[in-house]
């Protein structure tokens, strides 16, 4: 799969290199929808990438401002 979905995006830069942007392009259904599924499966893995390092933060400040509080006793 990742071998197709390098040659979509090879043909794709290929295409962005040399026609104008106006012009089109067929692609098969098959490998338009294996393009669509692997950018969402990226765009997922980046969402749960970015939800994960945001509740770390959350958790940082939580226990900073419990660590403050003891140190002000």
């Amino acid at each position: 799969m990742t071998h197709r979905i390098n040659k979509l995006l090879d043909i794709a830069m290929y295409c962005e290199n040399r026609l104008e942007d106006h012009e089109t392009v067929q692609v098969t259904v098959g490998g338009f929808a294996e393009l669509a599924r692997s950018y969402m499966a990226i765009r997922a893995a980046l969402q749960s990438s970015i939800d994960v390092t945001t509740q770390r933060i959350l958790d940082a400040e939580d226990t900073i401002e419990k660590v403050k509080k003891l140190l002000n006793q």
